[in-house]
This record gives structure tokens, sequence and C-alpha cells, in this order.
């Protein structure tokens, strides 16, 4: 009787074995892949959502000219002819008709270096949730005829 050359069924199972590990292996690495890589895409919605807000922020301050509260949570822009409000949510913030999702833990308000709480103001500081609490300070540039029209 010849002999057949094969592999016998234990190298088979063993061989079986190893494979399974090595393609589950693969499997975990890719769903932590894939979990990095969900976690850098959150990070960068983020970061744009904020320089979103913030050059939104210089636009109209620079552009309406004058800003005033409407409440805690709700302020406008005017120029005399057109306005645009902002309103401040837990999640978001609302501008016009537009969702920045950006989270504002805290903010404040200042006319000419002071803090105010209602009324006109030059200035503001949004403090974000996103990136450890990143500030966002902006204020209208004002020229002399600002102070001679008042």
């Amino acid at each position: 009787m010849k002999k057949v050359n094969a592999f016998t069924l234990g190298e088979l199972l063993v061989v079986m074995v190893i494979a399974t590990i090595v393609v589950s292996m693969a499997f975990v690495t890719l769903s932590m892949v894939k979990k990095q890589v969900f976690s850098i895409q959150k990070n960068f919605t983020d970061k744009q959502e904020v320089n979103l807000l913030e050059r939104v922020l210089w636009q109209d301050f620079n552009s309406y000219g004058i800003a005033n509260l409407k409440d805690a949570n709700s302020f406008y822009f005017t120029n005399g002819v057109e306005a645009i409000d902002y309103q401040i949510f837990n999640n978001f913030v609302l501008r016009g008709k537009d969702s920045i999702f950006v989270t504002v833990q805290n903010k404040a308000m200042f006319l000419d270096g002071e803090e105010v709480n209602n009324g006109v103001f030059d200035a503001m500081k949004l403090e974000t949730k996103e990136f450890y609490k990143r500030s966002i300070f902006v204020y209208l540039e004002k020229d002399a005829s600002f102070y001679l029209n008042e």
C-alpha cells in the first residue's frame, strides 16, 4: 500500500485555531482603530463648530456694530436697518435660523470694560465645554466715529 502525503486531522485543527486567533485579533484591532477615528472626527467637528461660532460673532460684532441683551440667554445685533438674533440653549447656539452645536457654560457681556447684565454691550466672553473650557472673547473694534456719535 502506498502512503499518501496529506495533513492529519490534528494538524488541520491546530492551523484553524491559529487562524481563528489571528482573525479575532485583527477584528479587535480594527474595532479599536474605528473608535479612535470616530473620536478624532468628533474632536474635529467640535473644533470646527467652536471656530464657526467665534468667526460669526466677530463678523456680526464688526458689521452690525450694536449688540443688545434681550435676556440672560439671548441677544441681538442691529445696525438700524436689519438685525440678527442669538439664543443660547443647553447644547447649541441658535443664530437666526442656523444652529451652532457648541455648549456654552459661562458667558459675560461687557461695555467699555465693565460687565453688564442688560442693555448694550461691546464685548463678550463665552466659555465653551468643548476643548477643556476654551474661552472665546470677541469685541467691537471701535473707531473715533463711535465715540463722536454718542
